[in-house]
């Protein structure tokens, strides 16, 4: 159920109170569209994991420490083609399953 983000009436206050209360009011619908929207928590984790590549890029590592792969390229493609395999197998089975459940 959507929420609509207009003006909510509030009780006649006057002076800061009442700009605060609607300032409150304001950001309560906005929390409240932000948790309900779908498009949210996508977006977010797609920023942070652009400012995580920008800066894991920037880090310097020497051949010589222990978590620095040290295989071939033909072993990294090896490595990249099973991993991206098994991720097509959990990717399909879940989405068999939901199939069979609904």
């Amino acid at each position: 159920m959507p929420v609509e983000l207009g003006w909510v009436p509030v009780p006649a206050l006057t002076g800061c109170a009442a700009g605060a209360t609607v300032v409150w009011v304001r950001r309560e619908a906005v929390w409240e569209y932000l948790r309900g929207a779908l498009w949210v928590l996508p977006t977010i984790a797609v920023v942070m994991a652009l400012v995580v590549g920008y800066l894991l890029s920037q880090v310097e590592v020497s051949s010589t420490r222990w978590f620095v792969f040290q295989g071939t390229p033909d072993d990294a493609r090896t490595l990249l083609i099973a991993i991206s395999s098994t991720l097509a197998t959990v990717i399909a089975l879940v989405l068999g399953l939901t199939v069979v459940a609904l």
